[in-house]
C-alpha cells in the first residue's frame, strides 16, 4: 500500500478487569484520519457511543461489524504490517497497541 491509500484495522480488545470499558477512539501517527465505526458499503457510520468492551471479555475490530479506518495513511505500509497506534477509553485512560493492516 502506498502513502495516501486506506487501510482497515484487525485486532481484539481484551478487559481483565472486573468492568466494562467503551473505546471512544484510535489514532494513529501513520495516517491522516482514523475513524472507529460501522461499514455500509463504502461507506462507515461512526460509533456515537463507542464499542463496549465487556468486563473479563473481549471485543472485536476488523470484522463485519465493526472497523478502524486509516484514511490517507502517510507512510507506505504491507499487508499483515503492524502499525503502532492508541486506543482512548475515555475516563479508562489510554492504551498504546499494535494492529495488523489489512489493504482495502
Amino acid at each position: 500500500m502506498r502513502s495516501g491509500d486506506d487501510a482497515t484495522l484487525i485486532a481484539t480488545f481484551t478487559n481483565e478487569g472486573d468492568q466494562a470499558v467503551t473505546l471512544r477512539a484510535v489514532a494513529c501517527p501513520c495516517a491522516g484520519m482514523v475513524q472507529l465505526g460501522t461499514p455500509a458499503g463504502d461507506e462507515l457510520t461512526p460509533l456515537s457511543t463507542g464499542l463496549e468492551v465487556p468486563a473479563g471479555g473481549s471485543a472485536e475490530i476488523g470484522n463485519d461489524q465493526v472497523v478502524v479506518r486509516l484514511t490517507g495513511v502517510t507512510e507506505a505500509v504491507t499487508a499483515g504490517q503492524e502499525v503502532a497506534l492508541q486506543a482512548y477509553f475515555g475516563t479508562e485512560g489510554v492504551v498504546e497497541f499494535t494492529a495488523g493492516v489489512e489493504v482495502e
